[in-house]
């Protein structure tokens, strides 16, 4: 819906799902108008020309309208409609209070979902809590391109819906001219020096190269179960045109760089050893640590 730029109209699509109780799938626009325009209803959002834009702006993705109904569409047509080709996180649950705030609390809950359906759901139960754990990293470029959403509106929105972030830092080689030299073309502004005075990483005191890795995030929503996912992703599959699912998994995989464990990461380092990967070392009071196994250069083997 952000990519999309359709915040406005997504969240009217949602509250009208929250309203159809019983799932017949269509209400009365007499009925919206009473419960969404009513100045003294609960869920009021905004005035009946406004309401009548919005479903002018969401016809034929969220809705078909007629004299006296609003048919609403189901989850797979208007994932199709809005381009997703697959759901591959785990849903997760808006309250519905932030659906009745301003356009921009809507636009930083719905950037935040993203977070919060990557967090590491058994993380956060074996802690006791409600499944909401921190994910691999993931670059604000990559941000931008999942959500439409530029850096600068992301740093806002994570305040805005409470979205927690994690600084992480790779540890690498002992510095050496060359090492410096390779790993500055390679990270830029983001390498720096450290000295490991207590020996954490050989016997001997070293300075080490290390850099900035991206952020990981932490999102606000309970996670719910799967369910109805797989039904879900069969119904896309047949309303997209044939060989659009299912692209970018192996990508994916070529491309993947963090790790929960070394197993993990040594493993999938000798399928592909052309990237660097990495995997969490040591929690540190702003941020965390992360071993990395250096990329071979191309050629070798």
């Amino acid at each position: 819906m952000l990519r999309r730029k359709q915040a406005a109209a997504g969240r009217l699509w949602l509250l009208l799902r929250h309203l159809d109780r019983d799932g017949q799938g269509w209400l009365h626009i007499a009925a919206i108008r009473e419960k969404l325009c009513d100045p003294q209803a609960p869920l009021r959002l905004c005035g009946w020309r406004q309401l009548r834009n919005l479903i002018r702006q969401g016809e034929g993705i969220f809705w078909q309208p007629d004299k006296e109904r609003l048919w609403l569409k189901s989850t797979a047509r208007v994932a199709a409609a809005l381009g997703v080709t697959r759901l591959s996180l785990r849903p997760v649950a808006v309250p519905v209070a932030a659906l009745v705030g301003t356009i921009g609390q809507v636009r930083a809950h719905f950037y935040a979902t993203f977070h919060s359906g990557r967090g590491r759901e058994q993380r956060g139960r074996r802690a006791g809590g409600n499944g909401r754990g921190r994910a691999m990293p993931v670059a604000r470029a990559t941000l931008q391109r999942v959500s439409g959403v530029s850096r600068r509106s992301q740093q806002a929105y994570e305040r805005r819906a409470a979205v927690k972030v994690q600084f992480n830092y790779a540890v690498g080689e002992v510095a050496t001219p060359e090492e410096s030299q390779a790993r500055g073309w390679q990270h830029g502004r983001a390498l720096f020096t450290i000295q490991d005075y207590r020996r954490r990483q050989r016997r001997q005191e070293k300075n080490y190269l290390a850099w900035q890795l991206p952020n990981s995030y932490s999102g606000v929503h309970d996670q719910q179960p799967k369910g109805a996912q797989k039904r879900l992703n069969r119904q896309l599959a047949d309303l997209l045109t044939q060989g659009t699912t299912g692209n970018g998994r192996e990508t994916r995989e070529s491309q993947q760089r963090f790790y929960a464990n070394a197993v993990l990461a040594v493993r999938s380092y000798n399928r592909s050893p052309g990237r660097d990967v990495y995997w969490p070392a040591q929690q540190l009071r702003r941020g965390r640590l992360w071993q990395v196994i250096a990329a071979l250069p191309a050629g070798k083997k």
